[in-house]
């Protein structure tokens, strides 16, 4: 091709010799030069035109010499489309500039292209609307938008593309057009709408798609009933996701008719009804996600005969949900036998639901399963040990049912296991005490093999009833991320060898056990976030390496028996330390060590003259009572037993329906069974009456508080009294109060799922625990705040708002709780007070005047 060309193009003058530049040469190069940086088109040279079909990057043309493809995906374009004259390529059959910056509208002379087949655009930048000169592109077979930011509705004109089988205009921000135009595209085969603003009833035209193979309609606002024709017209479907919708009514009994599907997704919808019997029909399904709608029953014995399954999900809440709690999967009845069928299963998710009945020994036969969900159900029984033969398993989560038990031996067979959690059940034993006995190269009381799994990245054993010790070669898990063994029975020495689980950067609860002896070195824990010790019997000093833990955020090592001081670096005026009586220094709740080495001197002096002292004041006591005794008679005819009388009559008042003694009896006089929680002022106990009611009641012991009964009877009273009067859906409810025997009982409403910061450091805060909750959580507490703070008269500023003290009942609405500090504000008085409320929670303002204001809820509440 001899060329020859003096002019300017894209605003360079070029001079090639030859003939004339043929137009489509023109229109690239014209169209490379507008665009920011068109390094990958650098073989697009004038001067090199004549290899234009040959050596151009993306270029093919035809045996004439003409263009037939462009080809130009993921080229790390810039630029838009408006300098591309598409008129110049009369014979332009595919154009794809897919996987680029491109942006802009996509210009209306893209209609010209008279003969393109295939046109794809899809992961662009591209703006704006649809033109509607695409109806032009009648020979258009392939259509591919997808991931973009176009917008309006779709063009009626695609309607003449009858030729169309391949139409993906899926994330971008499409609406709703008149779906009846579109009944013209018999030819679809693929048709993705996922990922638009598309709304209103299922699009009718699709079932007149009799070819369609793929449909993709998720994570728009459909609505309304799927139709039966739907189900009926559609046998060579093979891939169907309607998730994340608004789809309502049951599953067709018709869905076998789909014979061809492989994958069938219809998560967080609103679907209820049950399983029908007939999707066993359906041999060729690989995929099952039905998570997160209203479907109930039992799980149908049919499904066992998929035997090409590789996934189902049937989990009542699936990740970013926005479905209404009250719209919730409740499958029942127990783990069908016939699961054991399903050979080519991988994952296996049942969580969330309220199946009961034992885990069947015959999943041990799914071979291939990797990821097995059972938690949050009614499981009971053991942990089956046919578990150990799914060899290839990495998730292992069965946490909040009722095994009971040991953990099998077979356990340690599982090389893969990343995730292993088991908490709140009723498990018993020793921690993975059976593990050592496959290797058996270790002998003693303790078997260390849990040191096998050396691939597990979550271990969660907490709240159970295992004994015992922790496995030194627990240190050999080196890949670990969280350790969560709390509230659990486990004693002995914390093992040094922990500290060699450097990928720890996430949690380490050891808290509410029985561990003994001084806190080791856990220095190399460089990472670790949370760190709570508290509630055991640790000894000795806190060692001043764990200052070198600079990634700690939350140190707990409370209510212990630690000595000593607290070091004076910064990094410890995070922790709390509080409930170690011989333990003094700067930290919040702790006495200072200068204070406390004046008392021991001051004691010292007190030893002796105390004796001494008493010894007088008893004489001179006995002197006066016998020269007083007739007048003492007469005027102390109403202290002592009468007022404890006038005490032990307020008993529930507000709330008539049971007696002070059903509390009694129903936690058989406060045995420690029955205990759900200590404080520095006492206990919390879980009361189920024989009514079917359940209270929470904290128990105060005041019997040493003389002063408290003299003194502050009566304003104490008025206090208690105006908190039963409280009544705000987000403020816990006390529901009664009784003094008695030197304590007193306060009785409040059961929150089922416990303390705002026990769900956000579970496992479940990840799946439970979605944004559209935590801004209910955040909404409802202010609305407390702002009822105690503008609603009552006087006004009560709590004082202590923190993620322990908010409480959360089944449906995840918060409760404000726990005005143990709380103080009622007078207009006339100064309401200056002692320091009270959690750490990190404080208002400094607080903590520098001593003055109280509902300023210091806000801050805590911020």
């Amino acid at each position: 091709m001899d060329v020859v060309l003096s002019g300017d193009i894209g605003g360079v003058e070029v001079v090639v010799g030859g003939g004339t530049v043929d137009g489509e040469v023109q229109a690239l190069v014209y169209w490379k030069n507008s665009l920011s940086d068109p390094y990958s088109l650098k073989s697009w040279r004038l001067s090199d035109a004549q290899s234009l079909c040959s050596n151009w990057t993306g270029i093919v043309c035809d045996n004439l010499n003409s263009v037939t493809n462009i080809d130009l995906n993921d080229q790390s374009l810039s630029g838009t489309l408006s300098s591309l004259d598409f008129s110049a390529f009369p014979s332009l059959s595919s154009l794809s500039l897919n996987i680029n910056q491109l942006q802009g509208q996509i210009p209306p002379s893209i209609g010209n292209l008279s003969q393109l087949t295939h046109l794809d655009l899809n992961s662009n930048l591209f703006v704006g609307v649809i033109p509607a000169e695409i109806g032009h592109l009648l020979q258009l077979e392939y259509l591919d938008l997808y991931n973009n930011d176009i917008a309006d509705a779709v063009p009626v004109e695609l309607s003449k593309l009858l030729r169309l089988s391949y139409l993906d205009i899926g994330s971008n921000k499409f609406s709703s057009p008149d779906w009846s135009k579109f009944a013209t595209l018999h030819s679809l085969t693929h048709l993705n709408f996922g990922y638009n603003n598309f709304n209103g009833e299922f699009p009718s035209f699709i079932s007149s798609c009799r070819n369609l193979t793929y449909l993709n309609l998720s994570n728009n606002k459909f609505s309304g009933v799927i139709p039966e024709s739907f189900y009926t017209s559609l046998p060579k479907l093979e891939f169907l996701d309607l998730s994340y919708n608004s789809f309502w009514g049951h599953i067709s009994a018709n869905i076998f008719k789909l014979s061809s599907l492989t994958k069938l997704h219809l998560s967080s919808n609103h679907i209820n009804g049950s399983i029908p019997e007939s999707i066993g029909s359906i041999s060729s399904l690989k995929v099952v996600e039905l998570f997160t709608n209203a479907l109930t029953g039992r799980i149908p014995s049919s499904i066992g005969q998929l035997k090409n399954l590789n996934s189902l999900d049937l989990r009542w809440n699936g990740l970013n949900s926005m479905i209404p709690s009250e719209l919730d999967n409740k499958f029942s009845g127990i783990i069908p036998q016939e699961i054991e069928n399903m050979k080519a299963l991988e994952k296996l998710d049942l969580s969330t639901n309220q199946l009961s009945g034992p885990i069947p020994p015959s999943i041990g036969k799914l071979g291939n399963l990797s990821v097995l969900n059972l938690f949050s159900n009614r499981l009971n029984g053991t942990i089956p040990s046919e578990i150990g033969d799914l060899t290839f398993l990495t998730d292992l989560v069965l946490y909040s049912n009722h095994l009971h038990g040991e953990l099998p031996d077979s356990l340690v067979r599982l090389k893969n296991l990343s995730t292993f959690s088991v908490f709140s059940n009723k498990l018993s034993g020793k921690i993975l005490a059976e593990l050592g006995k496959l290797h058996n190269y270790l002998v003693g009381d303790i078997p260390q093999s849990i040191g096998n799994l050396q691939d597990l990245e979550y271990l969660d054993l907490s709240a159970n009833n295992l004994s015992g010790g922790i496995p030194e070669l627990l240190g050999n898990c080196y890949d670990l991320i969280s350790l969560n063994l709390s509230h659990n029975a486990l004693s002995g020495k914390i093992p040094s060898q922990l500290r060699d689980l450097e990928e720890l950067r996430l949690l380490l609860d050891l808290s509410s056990n029985s561990f003994s002896g001084p806190i080791p070195q856990l220095d190399k824990l460089v990472s670790l976030l949370f760190l709570n010790l508290s509630h055991n019997h640790l000894t000795g000093m806190i060692p001043h390496s764990l200052s070198k833990m600079i990634g700690l955020q939350f140190l707990d090592i409370s209510y212990n028996s630690l000595s000593s001081s607290v070091p004076s670096d910064k990094f410890f005026q995070r922790g709390l330390f509080i409930g170690n009586p011989d333990l003094c220094g700067i930290a919040l709740g702790l006495t200072s060590c200068d204070h406390r080495s004046h008392k021991k001197h001051k004691d010292v002096l007190i030893a002796i003259l105390v004796p001494v002292v008493s010894l007088l004041l008893i004489a001179a006591c006995v002197v006066i009572l016998l020269l007083c005794c007739p007048m003492k008679k007469q005027n102390n005819a109403h202290t002592g037993s009468t007022y404890m009388g006038n005490l032990e009559s307020l008993i529930f008042k507000m709330e008539g329906r049971f007696r002070f003694e059903d509390v009694i009896t129903a936690t058989e006089d406060f045995k420690d069974t029955y205990c759900i929680g200590r404080g520095r002022f006492g206990s919390v106990y879980r009361a189920s009456l024989s009514s079917g009611h359940t209270f929470a009641v904290k128990k105060l012991n005041i019997s040493g508080s003389s002063n408290f009964l003299l003194t502050n009877r009566h304003g104490f009273e008025q206090e208690i009294k105006a908190l039963t009067e409280i009544r705000h859906r987000n403020v816990v409810k006390l529901c009664g109060y009784c003094f008695t025997k030197g304590s007193m009982y306060l009785v409040y409403d059961y929150a089922e799922r416990g303390s705002l910061g026990k769900v956000l450091y579970s496992e479940m805060s990840s799946v439970e625990l979605e944004w559209d909750k935590i801004v209910a959580i955040v909404r409802g507490l202010a609305h407390a705040v702002a009822y105690l703070h503008h609603d009552r008269t006087p006004p009560i500023v709590h004082r202590d708002i923190s993620i322990n003290n908010v409480l959360l009942d089944y449906d995840f609405e918060p409760w404000l709780s726990d005005f143990g500090t709380a103080k009622l504000l007078s207009s006339d008085a100064s309401n200056w007070t002692s320091i009270a409320g959690t750490y990190g929670y404080m208002a400094p303002e607080l903590a520098l005047t001593i003055k109280v204001t509902e300023k210091c809820d806000v801050y805590s509440y911020e």
